[in-house]
């Protein structure tokens, strides 16, 4: 009866005689997952992406998701407790303007695991993921400099936050490395999911440029609608767009969201998740281009992108390094320097030379 009691009691504290843990029940159950985002998950954008990559891993993984979408940020306690009752252990938060309500959440509930994309904010139970987009962006802009031969390129954003900055000004670093002529447009249509503002801002710097090629920071297809029926080329953002047009798109940023969250689940299983900030770069191959298509020189823009790519993978070169001016000749960066992640995330309110904003 006493070895029965000791076998027991090592079973349930999870530890053989070594003091290593042992797979237990939780590792084997399923773990359901709440989610919730401001966009919509058929916006064949941003949140489609970050829902089919959640639901193909559901059955490896053991997991149950119950999907909030459209939700505004006034609503995101309540819709976060709601899901928390209904029995969710692990909350993904896919919008950015939602991490301070997720921070304060994850104190109420200790023992819940939380999750923010492109957040900044952690906490003992909180991870704040972000994808290093600006790097796969920079591969982007290599691509458009090339492919442009108006020499002006279209980008359609949301609001000018310093991540969408970010994203512009890194997309115009790689438009400058190939094409020193050519110019990046950027129209703010001051909504991230609303189809008809992205649609008509997209119509109105078209009508009055001269664009052949063109990319966007919102999670929705208007622009590209306009962009597609005018015969402009575009450059996806999260998702890949190529199956919706196929004789324009020429690739797309993306993010594996697959990987990013199974290795994080993962961590959850084994109770070894802490409350980090994680940034991951194209060196670890979640965050990446997808095949290039529709351009004259495939080959060139393929092996141009592949070894800048392999350069910012082996840390000997990022795209805020070395010699920066903003659009108005000021030096930002010295030469031989590097912006911290700090300085990416939250001072970066200027633009590079190259950019023009369209108002």
């Amino acid at each position: 009866a006493i070895i029965m009691i000791i076998i027991a009691g090592i079973f349930l504290i999870g530890l053989d005689d070594n003091g290593n843990k042992l797979n237990t029940l939780s590792d084997t159950a399923y773990y359901k997952v709440g989610v919730i985002s401001g966009g919509y998950r058929n916006n064949h954008a941003y949140t489609q992406a970050l829902y089919e990559d959640l639901e193909s891993i559901k059955e490896e993984q053991a997991l149950e998701i119950e999907f909030r979408d459209g939700v505004e940020t006034h609503n995101v306690q309540d819709e976060t407790a709601l899901l928390i009752e209904d029995g969710c252990n692990i909350i993904i938060s896919a919008t950015e303007e939602f991490q301070y309500e997720i921070k304060n959440l994850s104190h109420q509930y200790p023992t819940v695991y939380f999750f923010q994309y492109n957040g900044s904010k952690y906490a003992p139970n909180l991870v704040a993921l972000r994808g290093r987009m600006y790097q796969a962006s920079f591969l982007a802009g290599i691509i458009a400099g090339n492919v442009t031969k108006t020499n002006e390129i279209g980008y359609i954003a949301a609001r000018n936050s310093t991540d969408a900055i970010a994203n512009i000004n890194a997309f115009a670093r790689g438009v400058d490395l190939i094409n020193k002529d050519a110019v990046v447009k950027v129209s703010y249509c001051e909504s991230k999911e609303k189809y008809t503002e992205s649609y008509s801002k997209a119509e109105e710097l078209f009508d009055n440029s001269d664009i052949d090629i063109m990319t966007y920071y919102i999670d929705n297809l208007g622009a590209c609608d306009v962009a597609n029926k005018r015969g402009i080329k575009i450059i996806g953002h999260i998702m890949n767009v190529q199956d919706l047009y196929p004789e324009n798109a020429v690739t797309s940023c993306e993010v594996d969201f697959a990987t990013f969250f199974a290795e994080m689940i993962s961590l959850c299983r084994q109770e070894k998740l802490q409350g980090s900030f994680v940034w991951a770069g194209v060196e670890t191959g979640i965050i990446g281009l997808s095949e290039i298509k529709n351009t004259e020189d495939i080959i060139y823009d393929t092996q141009i992108t592949y070894e800048m790519k392999g350069i910012m993978s082996a840390g000997i070169w990022d795209v805020f390094s070395n010699e920066i001016r903003d659009n108005k000749g000021k030096v930002r960066v010295e030469d031989g320097e590097w912006m911290t992640d700090t300085e990416i995330i939250n001072n970066m309110d200027w633009y590079v030379e190259g950019v023009e904003i369209y108002e």
